[in-house]
């Protein structure tokens, strides 16, 4: 059995609403989910990138500010019920978007991701693409002013994670080659940082 998911978009609004947090994963192609028999009995109590992303949502509803979940594979159909609870943005599964980049395809990406995510109001951004298209301006691009950019960048090389109004965005390189329980364990990791930091904000502005 397995599902696709390629239409960006909130996946149950309902069940949107209803849960925190609110989890988006901005992705360069649709991803699938695959637990059939075709899959090697090696890989099934592991996690690939046919499991990654709800085994990933499901370790960050669960993280705490002392807490990391540890890594559980769950059948088919719970991942299907993880799911449900997310909201999706796709790069290059969108008629709106062609896969040629230049500075005016770059300023439509910058303006596809802002408008959805202005749409879904995520708590947390899992950026498994180039983060430049959420973070920095197409103007400073054009007058070459990048050291917001280079700023950010460096924060995320060191920390994994940056708080931008209140929604904290992870980035993490998923693809062909990689650890996904590392990524999984680095994600719930600065999630967890993120909360504190935030806890440490809000006690800041209450003093």
């Amino acid at each position: 059995m397995s599902i696709l998911i390629n239409k960006t978009g909130i996946v149950d609004k309902e069940r949107w609403e209803n849960t925190s947090p609110k989890i988006c994963f901005v992705l360069r192609n649709s991803c699938g989910i695959d637990t059939s028999e075709r899959i090697n009995p090696y890989f099934r109590d592991k996690i690939t990138s046919k499991n990654f992303i709800p085994t990933c949502a499901k370790g960050l509803k669960n993280v705490t500010e002392t807490i990391i979940p540890e890594v559980q594979i769950d059948s088919l159909e719970e991942q299907e019920e993880v799911i449900k609870d997310l909201a999706f943005i796709f790069l290059n599964s969108d008629n709106e978007l062609k896969n040629d980049f230049n500075i005016e395809k770059e300023k439509d990406v910058i303006n596809y991701i802002k408008r959805h995510i202005a749409e879904f109001e995520p708590d947390i951004i899992f950026f498994g693409c180039s983060i430049s298209t959420f973070v920095t301006d197409i103007e400073a691009i054009k007058n070459d002013e990048k050291s917001y950019l280079m700023q950010v960048r460096d924060v995320l090389k060191k920390d994994g994670f940056i708080i931008i109004d209140n929604k904290v965005i992870i980035k993490k390189d998923i693809g062909f080659g990689i650890d996904y329980t590392d990524v999984f364990l680095s994600t719930c990791q600065a999630y967890q940082n993120a909360l504190c930091e935030l806890k440490t904000k809000e006690t800041g502005d209450e003093a």
